[in-house]
């Protein structure tokens, strides 16, 4: 079915999916040379009407891309934008893509009358409604291709496109159904959701789309006020970043929406009143979650419309619009026809606004382009309007920023360069408030802006010596005063060294001594006092001290035999306060003699006694020394 729907768009369009040339200028099929003979004859015998006429930017007139151009003549501009143009030209029964970076446009045969077109760094997208010649239908063509150059997008029954918009990877459409498809450049639909109202724009950057429907509440009349809703959506985290009512001045239109580049919704209406969506996250007025950005005013466009006529919204760029002067003869921009076309009429050539102006509009346009800075509605300021106009606008955007880097839309470094530039102009506005003399307003500079910045600590510095420098000691002193709100940093982790031996691989050795082997007992008669023990209480001893410290090294070695009145049950007794360095008394070698780790490594055991210890002279052995 899909592969039966792609042919069939191949063959409407005049190419072949698999061509590898990208300039589309192929032999057209019998069928679609039948079709361009009856047109080419019914355009013969019809003479030319006023409807043939460009249209005149007159009025409520509306430019948003991706919807449908009212009728009129002559070659028309559908899409048009920082990526390039798209443009149609009905009487050569073609639609040429111009990409910015591209010095050739690529021409695609037209045969049925496209009548919606947007494009993208991702590629490009056309559409057809229900009123064209072929009937409804959606042909996507990605920038980057591998073997088939276009591909059409199935839609259900009569089901025909409205808007039309491309993202980075993405293709969103509303059709009449009310339902907002999203597509793959590829075809491959990712998501279908339901909306309440009629369809009226859409916009697309990056992974952001932005969705304008007609709210239910909205009145029948003509003459009342239009009601919208709006919906932003992140493709990849399938999210909604905001949504709420599109506000409008009093009974307009809605005549354009786009994305600057550090994506910032910004919305026209046919009054000349610029709107941009500032902020999604917490403390944008609205909820303390996020999630709640409002609409600001930013730019009013109606005096410079009327210095110098209609003016035709180019790109959104940061904190500035570009649009391109129509004139004052107020006709619909046209893009360049080229000087191999000779199929044109006669009224094309003297009514066309490129003919009679010499101007033509769309990528490398002959004619003039004028970016306008936001200027909010703040009012007139005796002292330094200019600098808290722009003061104003860098923490707007400032905000914002970081706003679209926490949801990781923007890079975390373009927000933070932009906040560190944005330092400077509060600090210049209060250098001049405060030589003006306006301590007041210089004080809560310092208050609302300057202390709520990151590194407020060094800025409020800086506003205390520029107090002092303009001999305004009170507003130096209340600066002082002001709390600090720096951002709270985290202190250097405290670096845990650990062994190179694991604690679980880690043996544990036998102690040196059993424990209180050296200390005194209270309760018994110091060494001088007490008589030299017998060699069963000698051996008694040892045999104590040798279990006690076989049982704290976890060590299982056979002990002595024990002698009889030995292994008889005692008490357990105290720790005895022998000295391991005493000499030992004659025939303690008859004996076996207990295991001690310290007295066997100074070999205690094989140590000869010395002639005053031996029995054969006759004098009592040495006490031992503690």
């Amino acid at each position: 079915m899909a592969s039966a729907a792609e042919a069939s768009a191949g063959v409407k369009l005049g190419v072949e999916e698999a061509e590898p040339d990208d300039d589309f200028r192929v032999e057209e099929p019998e069928k679609a040379k039948s079709l361009k003979a009856s047109k080419e004859a019914d355009t013969e015998e019809a003479a030319p009407e006023p409807s043939e006429l460009p249209v005149e930017l007159t009025g409520d007139w509306q430019q948003l891309e991706g919807v449908a151009r009212p009728p009129g003549a002559g070659p028309r501009l559908l899409a048009w934008n920082a990526c390039g143009h798209v443009a149609t030209y009905p009487k050569q029964l073609r639609v040429e893509v111009h990409p910015s970076a591209d010095e050739k446009p690529v021409r695609v045969a037209d045969y049925d009358g496209l009548q919606m077109a947007s494009i993208s760094p991702g590629g490009t997208c056309f559409a057809a409604g229900s009123k064209s010649t072929g009937g409804p239908r959606l042909l996507l063509r990605p920038a980057e291709r591998w073997e088939k150059a276009v591909f059409s997008a199935s839609l259900v029954g009569d089901e025909a496109p409205e808007a039309v918009a491309c993202g980075v990877d993405f293709v969103a459409v509303l059709t009449s159904r009310r339902m907002l498809r999203l597509y793959t450049f590829s075809g491959m639909p990712i998501g279908l959701l339901s909306v309440s109202g009629r369809s009226v724009a859409l916009a697309a950057r990056q992974t952001l789309l932005l969705v304008v429907t007609r709210s239910l509440l909205a009145a029948t009349p003509a003459d009342s006020d239009d009601v919208l809703d709006f919906r932003i959506l992140e493709s990849q985290t399938r999210a909604e970043v905001a949504a709420g009512r599109l506000p409008l001045s009093p009974g307009s239109r809605l005549r354009w929406i786009g994305f600057s580049e550090d994506l910032v919704p910004v919305a026209i209406d046919t009054a000349g009143a610029v709107r941009a969506l500032l902020g999604s996250g917490a403390g944008s007025w609205g909820p303390q979650s996020g999630r709640g950005a409002e609409w600001t005013p930013v730019l009013s466009l109606a005096q410079h419309e009327a210095e110098l006529g209609p003016l035709w919204a180019v790109k959104a760029e940061q904190a500035a619009i570009t649009f391109a002067e129509v004139g004052l003869h107020a006709q619909e921009p046209q893009p360049r026809i080229s000087q191999e076309d000779s199929s044109r009429t006669d009224s094309e050539a003297t009514t066309g606004s490129q003919e009679g102006s010499g101007v033509w509009f769309g990528v490398r346009s002959s004619c003039q382009l004028r970016t306008i800075p936001w200027n909010l509605p703040l009012g007139a300021f005796p002292t330094a309007g200019d600098s808290i106009q722009t003061a104003f606008r860098e923490q707007l955007l400032s905000r914002h920023m970081q706003d679209m880097a926490a949801m990781g839309l923007l890079p975390s470094e373009i927000s933070d360069s932009f906040e560190k530039r944005s330092r400077s102009s509060p600090l210049k506005l209060f250098a001049q408030l405060a030589t003006a003399g306006e301590v007041e307003r210089a004080h809560h500079v310092a208050q609302f802006i300057l202390s709520s910045m990151s590194a407020s600590s060094k800025l409020l510095d800086n506003a205390q010596k520029l107090s002092e420098k303009a001999h305004q000691y009170k507003l130096a002193d209340a600066v002082a005063s002001l709390p600090v709100k720096e951002a709270q940093v985290k202190g250097p982790a405290v670096r845990q060294v650990s062994s190179e031996v694991p604690m679980a691989a880690r043996s544990v050795t036998a102690p040196l001594f059993a424990p209180g082997e050296f200390e005194e007992q209270q309760d018994k008669p110091s060494a001088a006092s007490q008589p030299t023990g017998s060699k069963e209480e000698d051996s008694q001893e040892s045999l104590q001290a040798a279990s006690g410290t076989a049982q704290t090294s976890g060590q299982t070695e056979a002990a002595a035999p024990l002698a009889p009145e030995a292994a008889a049950p005692v008490a357990p007794p105290l720790p005895a306060a022998a000295n391991p360095f005493a000499r030992k008394r004659p025939g303690t070698g008859s004996r076996p003699q207990a295991p001690h780790l310290l007295r066997d490594a100074l070999g205690g055991s094989s140590r000869p006694a010395t002639p005053m210890g031996s029995p054969a002279s006759g004098r009592p052995a040495k006490l031992a020394r503690i």
